[in-house]
């Protein structure tokens, strides 16, 4: 059976490029499944990354005239920083990380890469006019996303965040994939989180 198209919608999804797990397989194919036009940023080398991103984003936009950019871990700097340069509409940044918490084994090139374009979307976000969702595993010892990696109050765009607590918070990939893909596609598709997943305490906060 061919898949339902709710509506035209195009996304960059941005895996964590630093820590050599593909973290968003399945969502991308989640949310190809809904009818949703996914592309991805294909490299040419360790010394292309932000023209990657640049290309994934144009096609995503051709033929919509809009896209969305979705991005985990190490990535969502770069998506931020996108985001700060080139028109997009709805960021979803899942469990962000700064990539100077990556530890040896990095590729050399392009970790320098990553971390200028993290220095980048922190120095510049005024420029972020998205509306932005934050989801972040809510452990002992971390700031909030919204301090630690967005910082309040200084987003044109509309901030969301969602904390998966307790037991949910080590299990964000697996136990909780059903619940992630779904928040990330009602996002997208009309800048919400379920309201079935935000009235249950035990599994996430939503602050907006």
């Amino acid at each position: 059976m061919a898949p339902t198209i709710h509506s035209a919608m195009a996304c960059v999804v941005i895996d964590d490029f630093l820590s050599g797990m593909s973290r968003l397989s399945g969502l991308s194919s989640f949310l190809a499944a809904k009818g949703v036009r996914v592309c991805a940023p294909k490299p040419a080398g360790t010394g292309y990354l932000l023209p990657a991103l640049q290309d994934a984003l144009q096609a995503a936009r051709s033929g919509t005239g809009g896209a969305s950019v979705v991005a985990c871990g190490t990535g969502c700097g770069a998506a931020l920083a996108l985001a700060e340069q080139l028109p997009v509409e709805r960021l979803a940044l899942i469990d962000p990380r700064s990539p100077r918490t990556v530890g040896s084994g990095v590729d050399p090139a392009l970790f320098r890469q990553a971390v200028r374009l993290d220095r980048f979307a922190r120095r510049n976000l005024p420029l972020c006019v998205s509306d932005v969702l934050v989801i972040r595993a809510c452990l002992a010892g971390h700031d909030r996303p919204q301090a630690a990696f967005i910082g309040t109050g200084r987003l044109h765009g509309r901030l969301l965040t969602a904390e998966f607590c307790g037991a949910d918070a080590n299990n964000l990939y697996t136990d909780c994939e059903n619940m992630l893909k779904n928040g990330v596609y009602s996002f997208l598709q009309n800048g919400d989180f379920p309201k079935s997943l935000a009235e249950k305490p035990e599994m996430c906060i939503i602050y907006g």
